[in-house]
């Protein structure tokens, strides 16, 4: 978990999540780890903290992968407020309300 912490670049400078970076920054590492035998999983709530949401980056690899799915442990009646910007992930890649174990058992066995 530290190294994650340490090498994903997924919070910025003031300590906030940044989506727009951490897709950008894993479109420059491992762009080529995804491919048509790729299945992509993003974890989180979609908040941006006010940031670019990364839409042209983040829909590369979801076209580029086999499937792709957002995981999101936020209720969807909260998606597009504040921050939000998971009305505009969930354009881009099918998002999934997934709070507790039984909305994961039920994500899972649709798999």
């Amino acid at each position: 978990m530290q190294r994650i912490g340490r090498e994903a670049d997924v919070v910025s400078f003031d300590g906030h999540s940044d989506y727009g970076n951490a897709f950008g920054v894993f479109a420059e590492r491992w762009a080529s780890a995804v491919g048509p035998k790729t299945s992509l999983l993003v974890l989180g709530d979609g908040r941006t903290n006010y940031r670019q949401p990364g839409l042209p980056v983040l829909a590369d690899l979801v076209r580029r992968s086999r499937s792709a799915y957002w995981l999101n442990p936020e209720p969807a009646r909260l998606w597009g407020s504040g921050d939000s910007a998971a009305d505009k992930y969930k354009q881009v890649i099918p998002m999934i309300e997934v709070r507790n174990a039984a909305q994961l058992a039920e994500f899972v066995t649709t798999l």
